[in-house]
């Protein structure tokens, strides 16, 4: 199921309800957030890779208005906003297979290369700066 499909499956959860109804807002705005991507890029279907972009990038919105914030209740309903939305995100690689990934895949690669693939096998699951890090030490250590 894709991530696009889970909000719609959890934002139908959500309005049957009644003690959840003030989140549907909430989670049509991710949802349009995220199809948006693909119909500004020529109308079409938006890729696994763009929603949980998007996803990152709202979570990271909501992360930063709950620091900001001093408002309790407010701060309450970003914590139950921000949970759903993880709920939602795929989990990162690990360190341990990102290493095993570049001992077997890229060793006679430059960084560039190492870093296109592994962003083509891991796409928006991995942290590309650990990555980085990981690859330089691997080419120069």
């Amino acid at each position: 199921m894709s991530t696009i499909e889970k909000l719609k499956a959890t934002r139908l959860a959500v309005r049957k309800d009644p003690g959840k109804q003030h989140l549907g807002p909430f989670l049509a705005l991710v949802i349009s957030e995220c199809e948006n991507v693909g119909k500004d890029a020529g109308n079409r279907t938006t890729t696994e890779d763009e929603a949980i972009r998007v996803l990152k990038k709202i979570a990271k919105g909501i992360d930063e208005s709950m620091q900001a914030t001093d408002d309790l209740e407010k701060g309450d309903a970003l914590f139950e906003e921000l949970s759903y939305l993880e709920d939602l995100l795929p989990k990162m690689v690990s360190d341990q297979e990102l290493n095993a990934f570049i001992v077997d895949n890229c060793n006679d690669l430059s960084i560039g290369d190492s870093m296109k693939v592994i962003r083509g096998q891991f796409g928006e699951r991995v942290d590309m700066k650990k990555a980085s890090g990981m690859v330089k030490t691997k080419l120069i250590g």
